[in-house]
């Protein structure tokens, strides 16, 4: 009896302890944040706001958040609201007690943007300006012609990669704009862009006053210095040279410029009277207006291929021009491109042109011999006006119309074949061709003009007609040429 007592107070602890951890209950496991997720933030303009919305994984987590951004100066954070405050890229954090986060960012603009556009600003008393590539949905490509101009607190300006032109006068005006960033996807920009702006600081070099960005302090060639030297070498980052860049600089004969310019504004050498010869770079694609307009001394021009447009007076009264070869690749020759070149004898249009604009080749003297494309359906009027040394021409199939005067005072053309597609022929598309010895008139002719063949002393026309349709100008013979009709 005495061993079972002992036995039985010996196993009292065992018992207590094993009743215990039958009603101890299981310890909690505490759940932390894998992950937060941030519905996208709208782009806003100046006073906007939006709601953060933010969700923990899992829900029930424990952590704490916190959000944060890189720009407490542009947006105020007050219970998950943003408000937008300034122009400029926010990037906006959340993260947990536990080191989970994440990040969204947008834009905020003062612009005014249609159809990629931008048009103008919402409120014009702003001193920094952001410019994004996409903002509120919309690609941006394009700053509109007078869209930031006379913008008078505007001091600096940074422009988002993406954008590729800024048309005339887009910033003119703003008399106190100090800085600007330009992205170095610019195609297209122009002098004009920022007229007036007397304040902007210019990376300023020898040769030079240069506008970029920090990557490229040489991106765009405002306005080249008007050195007493004869050559001149534009900066290798250079990708755009800038309107009446070269303007009036009378002592350059030659320019050196890299083959990464893509485009070179108007009036760009603008009476460089002693350029003497020039490359333009491979990947430029137009000559713009007036760009090469009284160079009185340029003999040779070398052009890419994958140039496309030879634009209005782009080589006028380049008396000295004779070396040039138009590339495969150009499509129109704009009004009075080579006005006045009387030095070239000879030129091929390639059959990639299928314009030739009026004045095209006005008063061309030395002009001899001229191939055309032939894929050419249209010769403006005047286009070979007084080529008085010019002796023959075929005109392609696709043209249907001889314009006003295209060959009035050629006075040395002996012999013109016109396709049968020439259904008609304007006022004194001839006039005073003395030597041009004969002519065929198809059947198709639907038209002929007032004193087409005025002065043309020794010119036989040959009709497939038998006789003058009433749909010829009565006075389309006004000099009395040898006319010979169909009679069969």
């Amino acid at each position: 009896m005495k061993k079972i007592k002992y036995l039985m107070i010996l196993l009292i602890p065992f018992l207590f302890i094993s009743s215990c951890k039958k009603n101890q209950q299981p310890e909690k496991k505490e759940i932390h944040v894998t992950n937060i997720i941030i519905e996208p933030l709208n782009d806003l303009s100046i006073g906007e706001t939006e709601t953060l919305k933010i969700t923990k994984v899992p829900e029930n987590a424990i952590d704490e958040i916190t959000i944060s951004t890189n720009a407490n100066d542009l947006i105020n954070i007050e219970n998950n609201n943003i408000t937008a405050l300034k122009d400029g890229k926010v990037t906006i954090t959340v993260t947990s007690s536990n080191n989970i986060s994440n990040s969204i960012n947008f834009n905020i603009s003062s612009i005014l943007v249609n159809d990629g556009v931008v048009t103008g600003v919402k409120n014009k008393n702003i001193d920094y300006l952001y410019i994004p590539h996409i903002f509120k949905n919309q690609k941006i490509t394009k700053i509109g012609q007078d869209a930031l101009a006379n913008l008078s607190n505007l001091k600096k300006v940074d422009i988002e990669e993406g954008i590729e032109e800024i048309e005339k006068y887009a910033f003119s005006n703003n008399t106190n704009l100090e800085e600007i960033s330009l992205p170095s996807t610019l195609k297209k920009v122009h002098n004009s862009s920022f007229e007036y702006c007397e304040k902007i600081k210019y990376n300023e070099k020898e040769n030079g006053l240069y506008l970029g960005n920090e990557s490229n302090n040489y991106l765009v060639l405002v306005k080249a210095k008007q050195l007493d030297i004869e050559t001149i070498n534009v900066e290798n980052e250079t990708r755009i040279i800038l309107d009446y860049a070269f303007e009036n600089c009378t002592n350059l004969k030659n320019i050196k410029m890299n083959d990464d310019i893509i485009h070179i504004g108007e009036y760009a050498f603008f009476e460089c009277v002693n350029l003497v010869e020039i490359k333009i770079p491979e990947n430029v694609m137009e000559l713009t207006y007036n760009l090469f307009c009284g160079c009185d001394n340029l003999e040779t021009v070398e052009l890419p291929e994958g140039l496309l447009t030879i634009g209005s007076y782009t080589f006028a009264y380049c008396r000295k021009l004779k070396n040039i070869t138009i590339p495969s690749t150009v499509k129109t020759i704009e009004p009075y491109a080579f006005y006045s070149c009387v030095s070239i004898k000879k030129l091929i249009i390639p059959d990639s042109v299928t314009r030739i604009e009026v004045n095209g080749f006005y008063q061309c003297k030395g002009l001899e011999e001229i191939i055309l494309s032939k894929n050419l359906e249209y010769i403006g009027n005047y286009a070979f006006y007084n080529c008085h040394s010019l002796r023959e021409i075929t005109i392609p199939e696709k043209i249907t119309s001889i314009s006003s005067y295209t060959f009035a005072y050629c006075s040395s053309l002996e012999k013109i074949i016109l396709p049968s597609s020439v259904t008609k022929i304007n006022l004194q598309a001839f006039e005073n061709c003395i030597k041009l010895k004969e002519i065929y008139i198809s059947k198709n002719m639907d038209y002929i003009g007032d004193s087409v063949f005025l002065n043309c002393k020794v010119l036989t026309i040959y009709c497939e007609l038998s006789e003058k349709p009433d749909t010829w100008e009565q006075s389309w013979n006004i000099s009395n040429c040898n006319v010979i009709w169909n009679k069969n």
